[in-house]
């Protein structure tokens, strides 16, 4: 009993420092995302959507990902919006960064980890402009 509690212990501080609460992503996945998503809107802002997983021929891990926004003429650097939205999921799991989206042209964490089955995987990106906010959206297969 006090081995198992003890092995229990050890994957739970093991998985703590993996996936943090503002989905930092382990160093050995950070070079390679598993699947990038990416879309332009009207007004030629950009965003990319990096995400890292673990798989296994049982399940596959969305570990984290990281959004890039490159803004257009006339984007605002804060309050631009990120949704991700994972099919492969029952119900839908949606990640979202809120209106805490920053764009600098650099990658930032966000989400938390978990297990998904096989299904589409999409991103709304909203950029932050006076007056009318602009948007653009990809969705694949993953």
């Amino acid at each position: 009993m006090r081995t198992q509690l003890r092995r229990l212990t050890m994957l739970g501080a093991a998985a703590a420092i993996g996936v943090t609460a503002f989905g930092a992503v382990p160093a050995e996945a950070a070079a390679k995302p598993a699947l990038t998503l990416h879309c332009k809107s009207s007004k030629g802002d950009e965003g990319w959507v990096y995400i890292y997983t673990t798989s296994n021929p049982l399940h596959n891990k969305i570990t984290g990902f990281k959004y890039k926004i490159k803004l257009g003429k006339g984007g605002r650097k804060s309050k631009n919006d990120v949704t991700v939205g994972d099919g492969g999921v029952a119900p839908t799991k949606t990640t979202r960064t809120g209106d805490r989206a920053i764009g600098d042209n650099k990658p930032h964490g966000f989400g938390r980890g978990y297990s998904r089955g096989n299904g589409g995987i999409g991103v709304i990106f909203i950029f932050n402009h006076a007056g009318k906010d602009p948007r653009c959206h990809q969705q694949k297969s993953f």
